[in-house]
């Protein structure tokens, strides 16, 4: 069935009370993923610790590291165009490329998973 408006309205209001910086929940097949920066939330898969790199914004991916490659926290992995604009998304980790989801130079929406990092 999903999330109502008001259970919705609720979880909102309890997260804000509780000053959490992300919370992802499924109920029923609804998805809602909370964050207070606005930003996709970080998720840690069961397999290992490795961070996705969402989509901050819909928009033509332009890739700048590839499988195998070593990034430091603060290095692109890629940059969005947007309009007339370029948003750079940043590894926010030191870590080893594992995996590319996406071709680059093609349409992503926001909160797609753009690239595995393993930390290290």
């Amino acid at each position: 069935m999903g999330v109502s408006r008001g259970e919705l309205a609720s979880l909102m209001e309890t997260f804000d009370d509780l000053g959490l910086s992300e919370l992802v929940l499924s109920v029923g097949g609804t998805r809602v993923e909370l964050t207070s920066d606005g930003r996709p939330p970080t998720t840690m898969t069961t397999a290992g610790p490795l961070h996705h790199v969402l989509a901050p914004s819909v928009g033509i991916v332009r890739l700048t590291s590839e499988q195998g490659g070593r990034l430091r926290a603060d290095d692109l992995v890629c940059t969005l165009d947007v309009w007339k604009s370029t948003i750079p998304v940043r590894a926010e980790l030191d870590g080893v490329v594992r995996n590319v989801h996406v071709a680059d130079g093609t349409m992503v929406e926001y909160g797609q998973q753009l690239v595995d990092i393993e930390h290290v």
